[in-house]
């Protein structure tokens, strides 16, 4: 809710631990503490700034509302301030691997790495002719960048040093490997008895 997450919808499930102190929302936001693992499936994002200017910049224009099937984050909030720990999103317009701080108040400090189907590589290939990144055997590209700015006005850049890593065989694909990581991980989580 902080983080306004109000233009989200789907089916959630996980766990969640959250103890704040003060009755005001800056006394809460500046003392909270939590942790949680959370899931999301079937839901859509409507006009949500973040992710229409992310694929934007990409190149992917007109997308004021993505659907996904599924988004999973692992979170750590303290003293106020977020861990975004390999958050992972499935939508049509590709898979999402985040990680980083998230301040409560917008701010964001974000590796992302993106998976394009290949239509939308295609996309990607022609509107920036000038970038250099991996594609794997199926023509999906990979775009490893850094966000910086606010969720509102986000700024996004390569992140050149992954990106050479990637493609010089150093750094691989992770997505597949977090996404079972945290399922099962959320599976052990929901086994527990509170």
């Amino acid at each position: 809710r902080f983080l306004r997450f109000n233009r989200l919808t789907g089916t959630m499930s996980g766990a969640a631990d959250f103890q704040g102190q003060g009755l005001d929302k800056v006394s809460v936001k500046s003392n909270l503490n939590a942790t949680g693992d959370l899931q999301l499936r079937s839901g859509e994002f409507k006009n949500f700034p973040f992710i229409t200017k992310l694929l934007d910049w990409l190149g992917l224009k007109n997308y004021s509302d993505v659907t996904y099937d599924n988004l999973q984050c692992s979170f750590q909030i303290s003293n106020g301030k977020t861990m975004v720990k390999d958050w992972t999103l499935s939508s049509r317009t590709g898979n999402y691997l985040a990680n980083g701080t998230i301040g409560l108040n917008g701010d964001l400090d974000l590796n992302v790495a993106v998976t394009l189907p290949k239509h939308e590589s295609d996309i990607i290939k022609n509107y920036h002719g000038d970038w250099v990144f991996y594609v794997d055997e199926r023509g999906n590209a990979v775009i490893d960048m850094l966000v910086s700015g606010k969720f509102a006005s986000p700024a996004f850049k390569l992140d050149a040093n992954k990106m050479k890593e990637r493609l010089s065989g150093k750094l691989k694909d992770e997505f597949k490997k977090k996404k079972e990581d945290f399922e099962q991980q959320l599976r052990d989580l929901l086994k527990r008895k509170w």
